[in-house]
């Protein structure tokens, strides 16, 4: 899982069953890790389908500059929508690399988003 605010991942605790479990904590180990499991799964379906609609919603030509950067296959077979999303953000407010019309490129994409 990804803290959105450290950028860091951060796995949660998986809880350990007791040493000689009773009959309860056998079965309230079975729920935790049933809930730990789906909660595993729906993320990763829900960052797959954030990766997916982000992708999507770029124009050709950022879909092709996002493609060819080094290290997209990497993000792609990770499904990294945040190292995308960072660098969607340098080429559409400033130009790629570019940073010195900042404060234009990102005043016209966003009229170009209130175009749309």
């Amino acid at each position: 899982m990804v803290c959105l605010r450290s950028e860091e991942y951060v796995n949660p605790e998986v809880t350990v069953l007791p040493d000689e479990p009773t009959a309860n904590d056998q079965r309230l180990w079975e729920y935790k890790m049933n809930n730990h499991l789906k909660s595993g799964r729906v993320l990763k379906n829900n960052l797959h389908n954030l990766y997916t609609v982000i992708i999507a919603l770029c124009d050709t030509e950022v879909k092709s500059q996002v493609k060819s950067l080094p290290n997209y296959k990497e993000w792609d077979k990770k499904i990294d929508a945040m190292s995308v999303l960072k660098e969607i953000k340098k080429i559409v407010y400033m130009g790629g690399s570019n940073s010195r019309h900042t404060k234009y490129n990102k005043a016209m994409a966003l009229m170009n988003l209130m175009d749309i």
